[in-house]
């Protein structure tokens, strides 16, 4: 399957929810529809905490505090996790060629994205990488390993020249921090007084990461975090730091939706509104997902949601909005 992707056109995976039939007659079930759960659920149950967590830890800071955010991304997470030998050839496929190409069968070795299980046991294996940076992160301070990969998060000139003209910090105080992960996505969050503990915290949580997830696994250079992102400024620490979705503010302790997803709400909500022969009922889940992701930012924003809802657990072929 051709999945659209935002970084480039489309994304491929394999669909294992495809039941090969001859006519009416099934001749191989759906691997989903047959596969017996056993990833750790918890894992999953955590993921939709993060957010939340992270603006109630930044709600909760002092009001001169000042909140430096970094974040890395795990490139291609599931193709790091490596099935049990054996089971690899429930995702096996055949390659799609021209008819004068000979026939190619493909057994992977790793997860598949298609795969229903595929994210539970990912998230188990990153979730472990968040608990050990957060074992690392309580090591003295300076007391960690050099990364070859710290460069990228040092804090822009402008930034580092003004925390070092706050006042200084008691040496004695705890270093205040929050380490958080959304499926491939790790998060930081450092109520900080010097680049010294912005280092030790990065290096806590790379050293992490490799940890759990080795460099070297596709090349000799290939590393598990995406260093493309590291070099477009991802990674920097910084104070104002869009995570997932949402635009972090540490000096003012406050959250915002990016323009652009702003725009493109409001336009689709126009668009329904304008639409005389009603919405899809799948363009409405589509906005839903936006508007739930939205509501997070509003002091009771769920509430609001009661009418839209009801129309959700209807599923109507179509909606109306009046």
């Amino acid at each position: 399957s051709q999945i659209p992707h935002k970084s480039r056109k489309f994304r491929t995976i394999l669909d294992l929810s495809f039941t090969l039939k001859n006519g009416d007659q099934t001749i191989a079930p759906a691997v989903n529809s047959t596969t017996e759960p056993t990833a750790p659920e918890e894992a999953l149950g955590q993921m939709g905490s993060a957010l939340p967590r992270l603006i109630v830890a930044m709600a909760r800071c002092p009001d001169d505090a000042t909140i430096y955010f970094t974040k890395f991304d795990i490139q291609d997470g599931f193709w790091r996790m490596i099935n049990e030998l054996g089971k690899e050839y429930n995702f096996a496929f055949v390659m799609p060629t021209r008819d004068d190409e000979p026939l190619q069968i493909v057994v992977p070795t790793s997860l598949q994205m298609g795969w229903v299980e595929s994210p539970p046991f990912f998230c188990g294996a990153s979730e472990t990488a968040r608990d050990v940076a957060d074992e690392y992160a309580e090591a003295p301070l300076g007391t960690l390993p050099e990364h070859p990969l710290e460069g990228g998060t040092k804090l822009a000139e402008e930034e580092l020249q003004a925390m070092l003209d706050e006042k200084p910090s008691d040496p004695q105080a705890r270093l205040k921090y929050l380490i958080e992960v959304y499926v491939d996505d790790f998060i930081a969050a450092a109520q900080a007084t010097s680049p010294e503990e912005l280092k030790h915290i990065a290096r806590a949580l790379l050293h992490a990461i490799h940890d759990v997830f080795p460099e070297g696994v596709f090349s000799d250079d290939d590393q598990p975090v995406s260093v493309k992102k590291i070099k477009k400024g991802e990674a920097q620490w910084s104070v104002l730091k869009e995570v997932l979705g949402w635009l972090f503010d540490g000096k003012n302790k406050s959250i915002q939706l990016p323009a652009e997803k702003v725009e493109k709400i409001l336009e689709a909500i126009k668009a329904m509104l304008r639409s005389r022969s009603g919405t899809p009922f799948k363009a409405f889940q589509e906005l839903m997902g936006k508007l739930y992701h939205a509501s997070l930012g509003v002091p009771a924003g769920k509430g609001f949601m009661t009418p839209l809802n009801r129309q959700l657990a209807a599923a109507p072929k179509k909606v109306w909005f009046r």
